[in-house]
This record gives structure tokens, sequence and C-alpha cells, in this order.
């Protein structure tokens, strides 16, 4: 079985998924995962011998800011990225963490 894992940002959400990417790899699943660059959710990725996909991801102030229009930049790019990871890794499952 294919699972794609995303999840990250904090160790919240990073551990539950280690957990459970732990038990996945037992039972013999093939996992990829996805997440920021150089982040707790690649270098936990990388330890566990499971491929990572890095996505430019930020996210968006509150307030009306020009640092919002980089954010939106990488939203688009993230979004190519997650089509062409989808289609490439076909997961039967995508486990995902985080809000």
């Amino acid at each position: 079985m294919r699972v794609l894992i995303a999840a990250g940002g904090t160790g919240g959400h990073v551990f539950p998924a280690v957990a459970v990417a732990e038990k996945l790899i037992e039972q013999g699943c093939e996992l990829n995962w996805v997440g920021r660059p150089q982040s707790l959710e690649e270098h936990e990725s990388w330890r566990l011998g499971i491929p990572f996909v890095s996505m430019p991801l930020r996210g968006f102030k509150r307030k009306w800011s020009l640092s919002n229009l980089s954010a939106l930049t990488m939203f688009f790019q993230g979004r190519r990225l997650v089509k062409e990871t989808l289609e490439a890794f076909c997961p039967h499952i995508l486990f995902a963490l985080g809000s």
C-alpha cells in the first residue's frame, strides 16, 4: 500500500506522523512525505528512510503585507508540486496532520 504523509510545522504534528509511519513501515507500506524544506518533518522522514518531497510553503499574514504576495506565489508552486507528486506516487491513502 502506498501512503503519502503530509505533516509538519511543529512536533505536535510531526511526531504522531512519525509513530504512524514507523508502524506502516513495519507493515511493508511504501511511504512518501511532503513538507517544508529544512524542517523537522524533512529530518524525520530521512531518519526513517522515507523519500521526502520539499514544498515551498509559508503562511499568510493576517494583515495586508507584501510578504503575502510571495506566500501566494509559493502556494501556487506548492499546488503544482502536490499535483505532480500525487500523479507520480499515486497513493492509496493520504495521511495529513496539521492545520
